[in-house]
């Protein structure tokens, strides 16, 4: 029998609000997944998506700092084909125009409706589970 540990899908999440990073957090570990690492920028999400190896990545995609969520997810996909969960406080479309290509799982806006953010990780999680 396997360990139930091991089963947890590993997330790492991306936000540089602090509040939105402790409260996802808590939800998503009440759900199960396991939150591997946190992260406020772009350059430290890239770095730390290459250090833990997560399952999923839940990205903001206005971050504060040089690169933003779309050129981070672009980075950490194209090293790891890690599926990516876009996060923003407001959608357009030449922001999914500009994103598409990263091919996210989902697009999420703040603030987040539980059901769609459920789904949008169950979703992203077939999606792991299909690749392997």
């Amino acid at each position: 029998m396997m360990d139930a540990k091991k089963l947890k899908k590993r997330v790492l999440l991306v936000d540089d609000e602090p509040s939105v990073r402790t409260s996802l957090s808590d939800l998503l570990e009440f759900w199960g997944y396991e939150v591997c690492d946190l992260a406020a920028t772009g350059e430290d999400a890239i770095k730390k998506s290459e250090a833990v190896k997560p399952d999923l990545v839940m990205m903001d995609i206005k971050l504060k700092g040089p690169i933003d969520g779309i050129e981070s997810a672009r980075a950490i996909k194209k090293r790891d084909n890690t599926p990516i969960i876009f996060m923003t406080g407001y959608i357009n479309e030449n922001l999914k125009k500009e994103a598409a290509d990263v091919q996210p799982a989902a697009y999420l806006e703040k603030p987040f409706n539980l059901d769609e953010l459920k789904s949008a990780l169950d979703l992203a999680i077939q999606e792991i589970n299909f690749r392997r």
